[in-house]
């Protein structure tokens, strides 16, 4: 991989430093996200870097607070819409984390142990609280809901089904390998599983698989809310 290009004599500014690491981090992994890396995309020595970062963790706290400044950037225009309703609003923000964490799926799993430690974190967090008490919960229950909302978008990205195997012939492979093993099994003892063996090994579509994902995170919100206000 080359060096990342800068213009002549400009500054090595954080937002940049912080825009190749998480290029870097989407390319090869967290793993190859260190600062001697990094300083070798940059072609600057890796004490250039230590001006913005202490270490790797600073580095890393970094970029995941930038998954939250996406996500907050995004929900904006629909937070301050009054034309749409909470549960639109809800909907969107689930929509919204879903989408960054799939740009980003390596860093995805580190966002929630940043929420409330970056401003922008704590803007998302302020937003979904305000919509879920508007709603019928009272702060305990929409603490607990902002929570699995948030765990929701991280679970769905992180089981993707095919994500682990980026191999499309490798991947087509083992789901016929799969299905042939299914369809060996008792129709009698497992007659479900038999005549459902070929939905069961597919891979959904990635836009279906998340707007179901999505749909299911609204409405277990919604029946939760119900149970609270009978």
């Amino acid at each position: 991989m080359s060096a990342v290009k800068r213009e002549p004599n400009s500054r090595l500014d954080r937002e940049f430093v912080v825009g190749v690491a998480m290029s870097l981090a989407d390319r090869e992994g967290l793993e190859a996200v260190t600062i001697r890396r990094l300083a070798s995309e940059l072609s600057v020595t890796p004490m250039a870097l230590y001006w913005h970062f202490e270490d790797k963790q600073a580095l890393l706290d970094a970029l995941s607070d930038q998954l939250w400044n996406e996500a907050r950037d995004r929900v904006t225009p629909e937070a301050h819409d009054e034309s749409l309703d909470e549960w639109a609003k809800l909907r969107r923000m689930t929509q919204v984390l879903v989408e960054v964490f799939r740009e980003h799926p390596t860093l995805s799993m580190w966002a929630p142990m940043r929420v409330t430690e970056c401003e922008a974190g704590l803007t998302f967090t302020e937003w979904a609280l305000d919509l879920l008490e508007r709603v019928g919960f009272d702060p305990e229950r929409a603490s607990a809901m902002a929570r699995y909302l948030l765990g929701s978008a991280v679970m769905l990205v992180g089981n993707q089904p095919g994500l682990a195997i980026p191999d499309a012939a490798l991947r087509e492979e083992m789901m016929r390998a799969k299905a042939a093993k299914l369809l060996t099994l008792s129709p009698e003892r497992y007659p479900h599983i038999v005549a459902a063996t070929n939905f069961l090994t597919a891979c959904d579509a990635p836009e279906r698989y998340y707007d179901l994902g999505v749909d299911l995170v609204i409405g277990g919100l919604r029946a939760a809310g119900t149970s609270v206000s009978r």
